[in-house]
């Protein structure tokens, strides 16, 4: 679901350390990407997802996401995660005088701020 979810292929996140692959073909889902692909399927550009992630070794329910990591002082088996997708067009980059990850950059930064001051 990488593909699906706009992942570079030299990004960090498909490394075997991020992610438990079963076999070359077969990735157990991580994260709370695949409902991010589904939302993507669906033509939305903007959303916000939570999600109760369940590490191997810990307890694990079907469907939910899994993550590859042996419990120790800083790794516990369940942690709650947020993630939040915002895509632009070509277009409301250009209206705003940048690139798409220039104003996609801008407006996580406002969003942040947005949220330390609450």
């Amino acid at each position: 679901n990488f593909d699906d979810v706009l992942i570079p292929e030299d990004h960090v996140s498909r490394s075997p350390n991020d992610t438990y692959y079963v076999d070359e073909n077969t990735v157990l889902r991580c994260h709370t990407s695949a409902h991010q692909a589904e939302m993507l399927r669906k033509g939305e550009t903007h959303f916000l997802l939570t999600g109760d992630v369940y590490r191997l070794g810990g307890s694990k329910c079907a469907g939910w996401p899994v993550k590859r990591d042996s419990i120790d002082a800083t790794h516990y088996p369940v942690f709650h995660q947020m993630e939040g997708v915002c895509l632009f067009s070509a277009e409301e980059a250009a209206e705003a005088g940048c690139t798409q990850a220039e104003l996609a950059e801008k407006e996580l930064k406002r969003s942040l701020e947005g949220l330390a001051k609450h």
